[in-house]
Formats: structure tokens, C-alpha cells, sequence
């Protein structure tokens, strides 16, 4: 994607290119695209509705019309026809400035839902083709997370780190480091393998930090490091587990952070306005810029500044207008910030005093100078990532638990970005234009981001055919220099090293092995599926050769005990010794409101 200081075509520039499609032309319109004419033939039309300016939580801007209610459809409202109905949503549509048609779509009703035994019981039925086929009772669904967490029992803790020291020693690339307290219990933990260094390598010039809780029974709290893709998705650097939420729990985390990725800092971090986390994030970032949540800041408003003022829409609406304005200089914002206070006699105002002295941490004219400035100005990256583990996680279950989950949420993650590259790869948007310029961008960047190109290049287009003068120019690639490797196809395709000089590539011994047990199994659905169409004794031929194969596998039978069975499904072993205990109980912040 092309940064704030690139021209794409210019915004009152057109693109037109010879019948030959050998020679460009750059023709400089008189007029701003958003000239129109009117001619003695062209219908009268009613005024268009007046729009209201509003803010998404992301802080994008949203624009919606303002329509009279006699024309505004709203629930329960009645019509003698069906055609009555459709002719009063075409109205409201003209009104609206869109177009209605009528259509009938259907879609698929697949949801994500957390079942419980007896389900799960019914669904492996169906799947083992009966209740005989399955080798366990209800009973066995019902008492397996029972007998998990005695298994796990005070070893938790133990075992938690124990299966890190285990990646470290299998999985290249893999860093976690951990701390006790005083009395041996697990305090806090940070961890990242070699995806996510490499994607910290590619897309770390901006990161994004919030903590979360209600992931584990201990009330440890979870804090993500997240970052955006090329596809302009959330993406996880690291991740920490902490009892505390205090400065030195902080200091500690970002200091494992930096360590991890080989003590490169983001252009900047954006956080919400934590005491704890606004004292060290200065004092471990030596380079990296700070900068607030304004969603966070901008919710506060209202009760700040009283609640008469604060219900005044005009005020709000003009604040709003300022502060997430991207194009304005700082010395513009400074003006109209002082305009708009000031009108509204809340210069003496503590807390809006306090906000325009530290405006260089969240405003947006002061971030213009940063590529990824106008991209992440919230935590709502952050909070969404928490919410896209929070459907993964139990607020009851143990760190064992946990990571289980958490791998289970991160393998989801990694999916999608594969999906996301193999689409980009191996599909072609549709061109608007018959320009090179655009046939570059196409073979460049990921889709999401071209989308985002063609926007930007059909609003530099005008057709008020005034033509000032045509000359020719030679331009049919996107400049070097315009071009942020970020946002292009290749951005995880070129080798990134460790700090130590080794090639971080994720796959050992445990993932190869995964990997071929998904042939297996894909193997076997394959053939499962073949087989259904067969007959009955073709059947019992394939069952006997699998039956053969596994008794040539195994051939002394011997009793598996129930402890090792759970070791399995965990994949964690229990210690014979338990040196670290699992942590105090936490009393963290939660949800309360904070007083800045």
C-alpha cells in the first residue's frame, strides 16, 4: 500500500491510456473529482438527506444519513401488501441514497457451540456408526474433565513448564522464560516459537497491548502481544501469563518481549492508559513511540466533562470531528481543539487539560510521520485478538488446560493466514482499468490491500472532461520507494534468522509427526468414503487388513493404565517431584473503571 506521502494518481488526475495500450497518459483535470455539472436535460432530484458524522470503536469514520422517520422503516411496522412493503423500502432506499432490489438469499446456519458429554456421547454414535463402537460409556464423557484436573491436581503448574522446556528442546526457534515467587509458585511466564517471530520480523512496526482475563482458574492474566498481517488481520508475536498487574510484572514482560525478537522495537506501541503500563513502557522501549487508545480516551468524554455538556451533540460531534481527523497538522489541531473548548467554557476543565498536554500520545497529527500511523490508532486489534481466544478458553481450567487451548486458538490463526496467502496466490482481483499501474498492484500486494489501492485509484479518477493538458510519461510500475514490503504477497517469504544466526523455520520432530498423522488420517477418510459404496464384504476385508496391521504393530498386548491415557490426551507428563507450585490466587484490576 502506498504511505501518506505517495501520489497513486493524483487526486485530480486521470489515467487514460491509447487504443495500442503502449502509451500512458497523465491528464490534469481543472476540477476536484467530486465536480459534477448539471445540463439543461438533466432531471430535477430532491435534496439529499443531511449525514451525521460518527466514529466506529476502531475509529474509522462512518457516515450516516439523517431520514425522516415517516419514512424510516422500523420493527413492527405493518403492510396491508407485500408490494406495499417493498414500494415503502424503495422510498427509504431513494432517501438513503442506495438502490433496493429484491432477492432471496439463503445461508448456512453452522455455528461454534460448546457441547456438553451427553452430546458429545450422540455425536461420537453417529461418527462410530453406534453406541458399541465407541469403547467408552457416558459415564467415561461425563467423569474425563474430573478425572483431568485430578490428574493434573497441584502438579499443574510443574507440568506447564515442564512441556516448554520440552518445545525448547524440539521445536528451533522456540524462547519462553518464566519466574517464581518466594514461596516456589509460577508468577508470571512469557512465551513465543518461531511463527511468531517471524511474523514480529515482517509486521512488528506496530504492536498492540492489552491484557484480558478470565482464561484460567487463577486468574492469571493474559496479555497478548498482537500486530497486523498483510491481510490486514490480527496476527500473535507472544503472549504472557501474570498474577500481577504491576509495574514490575510489566518491566519484566516487555524486557522477555524484546529479548525474544532480538531486541528489535516497534515504530510504536499502543496501549490503554494503565499507570503501571505508562511508566515502563518508556523506560524498556528506548526507541519505540507510545501511544494511548483515543477509543479508550474518547468513551471517557462524557463523564468528564459533566453530564450536561457531555449529552450536548454538538460538542461531541465537533470533538470527535478533530480528534480523529488524520489530515489535520498539529498546529491545526491545536487551534481547533482550543476553538472548541473554549466555546463550550470548558477551558478550566482538569481533565481535558491533562488530555491536550499528553496529545502527543493519542492524537493523530502527531502519528503522521509513522507509515502505520492512521492504521492501528485504538487497542481494538488487541481487544479483538482477546476475544478470539476468549472463545477458546475456560475461566475454570488449569494452565494445562490452557495450553491446549491456546494452541488450538493459534493453529485456527495460522490457518486462516495460510488460506489468506494460498487466495492471494492463486486468484486475480478484477481490474478497473486497463492501466500497468494497476495490473502491478495486482501482481504486488494481497488482496485485501488491492482493494484498498483500487479505492484510492477510482476516487483519483475525474470525468468532468475538463482536460488541461496531456502529457506523456513513462511510469508503469508503482515506484520502489512507494512500496512498504509489509503489505505485498512475499512479506513471510524471505528466511528470517534468530538472533543467534539459525533460520527460524517452526517444523521439528513433533510437527513432522502431526504432519504425517494428518495423511494417515486423511488417508483413511478417503477410503473410509470409497469403501461406503462398496459391498458388505469389501468392508470386512479392509477392516481385516487394518486389524492385521495393527496387531503386527503391536504384538504383545499390554494394559494401558488410566494415568497414561490422560498423559496422552494432555500430551504433559506427570513429575515424580513438583518443584514449582501453581500460582496464588490473583486479585487483578478486571474490569474495574479506571480513574484516568
Amino acid at each position: 500500500m502506498l504511505n501518506h506521502q505517495s501520489l497513486i494518481l493524483g487526486s485530480d488526475m486521470l489515467t487514460e491510456q491509447s487504443q495500442q495500450y503502449n502509451q500512458e497518459h497523465i491528464i490534469d483535470k481543472g476540477c476536484s473529482p467530486k465536480m459534477t455539472y448539471t445540463t439543461a436535460t438533466t432531471s430535477a432530484k430532491p435534496p439529499t438527506p443531511p449525514l451525521l458524522l460518527t466514529y466506529t470503536p476502531n475509529g474509522s469514520e462512518e457516515w450516516i444519513r439523517k431520514v425522516e422517520t415517516e419514512f424510516t422503516p422500523v420493527i413492527g411496522k405493518a403492510f396491508s401488501t407485500i408490494e406495499e412493503g417493498i414500494k415503502f423500502y424503495q422510498i427509504y432506499a431513494i432517501a438513503c441514497g442506495f438502490d433496493a432490489r429484491l432477492c432471496t438469499t439463503k445461508r448456512f446456519r453452522d455455528k461454534t457451540v460448546n457441547i456438553g458429554p451427553s452430546a458429545s456421547y450422540r455425536i461420537c454414535k453417529e461418527i462410530a456408526n453406534g453406541y458399541e463402537n465407541i469403547e467408552a460409556s457416558l459415564m467415561d464423557f461425563k467423569n474425563l474433565q474430573r478425572d483431568v484436573k485430578c490428574f493434573i491436581g497441584l502438579k499443574d503448574a510443574e507440568m506447564f513448564v515442564n512441556n516448554f522446556e520440552k518445545l525448547l528442546q524440539t521445536r528451533n526457534g522456540f524462547y519462553f522464560s518464566y519466574e517464581l515467587d518466594e514461596g516456589r509458585n509460577l508468577c508470571r511466564v512469557f512465551w513465543a516459537d518461531a511463527e511468531s517471530k517471524r511474523a514480529y520480523h515482517a509486521f512488528g512496526d506496530c504492536v498492540s497491548f492489552d491484557p484480558t482475563y478470565g482464561t484460567n482458574k487463577y486468574c492469571m492474566v493474559f496479555t497478548p502481544f498482537t500486530g497486523v498481517d498483510n491481510h490486514k488481520k490480527s496476527i500473535t508475536f507472544g503472549c504472557a501469563l501474570l498474577s500481577n498487574e504491576d509495574e514490575e510484572s510489566f518491566k519484566w514482560t516487555f524486557g522477555k518481549f524484546l529479548e525474544a525478537m532480538g531486541k528489535k522495537e516497534p515504530q510504536f506501541i499502543i496501549t490503554d492508559q494503565d499507570p503501571a503500563i505508562k511508566n515502563v513502557v518508556p523506560a524498556v522501549f528506548k526507541t519505540a513511540r507510545h501511544r494511548f487508545c483515543m477509543w479508550h480516551i474518547m468513551c471517557k468524554v462524557a463523564d468528564k466533562v459533566g453530564t450536561t455538556i457531555g449529552k450536548e451533540t454538538d460538542f461531541l460531534s465537533k470533538l470527535n470531528e478533530i480528534v480523529w481527523d488524520s489530515d489535520l497538522e498539529p498546529a491545526e489541531f491545536e487551534y481547533k481543539w482550543c476553538q472548541v473548548v473554549g466555546d463550550h467554557g470548558l477551558t478550566e476543565n482538569s481533565w481535558l487539560t491533562y488530555m491536550f498536554d499528553i496529545r502527543e500520545k493519542w492524537i493523530p497529527a502527531y502519528f503522521r510521520d509513522l507509515p502505520m500511523g492512521n492504521i492501528l490508532r485504538t487497542t481494538q486489534r488487541s481487544e479483538s485478538e482477546n476475544s478470539f481466544f476468549k472463545k477458546f478458553q475456560n475461566q475454570f481450567g488449569t494452565l494445562v488446560e490452557f495450553w491446549m487451548r491456546y494452541e488450538t486458538a493459534m493453529d485456527q490463526q495460522r490457518h486462516t493466514f495460510k488460506r489468506l496467502e494460498m487466495e492471494s496466490e492463486n486468484s486475480v482481483p478484477q481490474p478497473i482499468t486497463l492501466s500497468p499501474i494497476e495490473r502491478h498492484a495486482i501482481s504486488l500486494y494481497t488482496h485485501e490491500v488491492f482493494l484498498e489501492f483500487q479505492e484510492e485509484m477510482k476516487s483519483s479518477m475525474c470525468t468532468c472532461g475538463m482536460v488541461g493538458y496531456t502529457k506523456p510519461v513513462n511510469t508503469r510500475n508503482i515506484p520502489d520507494k512507494y512500496i512498504m514490503p509489509r503489505w505485498t504477497k512475499d512479506a513471510m517469504r524471505k528466511p528470517i534468522y534468530d538472533i543467534d544466526g539459525k533460520l527460524l523455520d517452526d517444523y521439528d520432530v513433533t510437527d513432522l509427526k502431526k504432519l504425517e498423522m494428518s495423511k494417515i488420517w486423511s488417508e483413511i477418510y478417503a477410503t473410509v468414503g470409497v469403501i461406503a459404496r462398496k459391498e458388505v464384504g469389501d468392508m470386512k476385508n479392509l477392516a481385516s487388513i487394518l486389524k492385521h496391521f495393527r496387531e503386527s504393530l503391536e504384538p504383545t498386548t499390554e494394559t494401558t493404565s488410566k494415568g497414561k491415557e490422560l498423559e496422552e490426551l494432555i500430551g504433559c507428563t506427570a513429575p515424580d517431584l513438583v518443584n514449582i507450585l501453581p500460582p496464588v490466587q490473583s486479585n487483578n484490576k478486571g474490569s474495574r473503571k479506571r480513574m484516568v
